[in-house]
C-alpha cells in the first residue's frame, strides 16, 4: 500500500505492508511502514512496526468450545459460576496477579 505522510503537500511517500506469519510455537500478524528519507529521497527507512501474536500452538485460548465448563478450569466441583469466579479473581482472593513485563 503506497500513501503519503503529509497529505496536504504529498511530499513524503510511505509504503505499508501487512504480513501474516507462522513460527514453530505461534502464529501472528505484522504491519511495517517505510517512509522516504527527507535528506536522501532514494533511501527508505522503517518508520513503524506492529506485531501481534494470535495463537500459541498447543495452548488454545479458553473460548468457544475450549472454554471450561465451570468458572475455574482447575476446580472440578462446579459450584462456582463465572460471576463469582470473576469477582474473586478481581479481588485477588484466590491467587496473586500474574504479570508479564515486556521491554527493558
Amino acid at each position: 500500500m503506497l500513501g503519503s505522510v503529509d497529505p496536504v503537500n504529498k511530499t513524503i511517500k510511505n509504503i505499508q505492508a501487512f504480513i501474516t506469519f507462522e513460527a514453530e510455537h505461534t502464529t501472528g500478524r505484522c504491519s511495517i511502514t517505510w517512509v522516504q528519507d527527507v535528506d536522501d529521497w532514494d533511501k527508505w527507512k522503517v518508520f513503524m512496526t506492529y506485531t501481534v501474536l494470535d495463537e500459541s500452538k498447543g495452548h488454545p485460548f479458553l473460548k468457544g468450545e475450549n472454554r471450561p465448563l465451570f468458572a475455574d478450569p482447575y476446580h472440578k466441583d462446579g459450584k462456582k459460576n463465572w460471576k463469582d469466579y470473576r469477582e474473586e479473581t478481581e479481588e485477588f482472593k484466590v491467587q496473586e496477579p500474574s504479570v508479564l513485563i515486556v521491554g527493558r
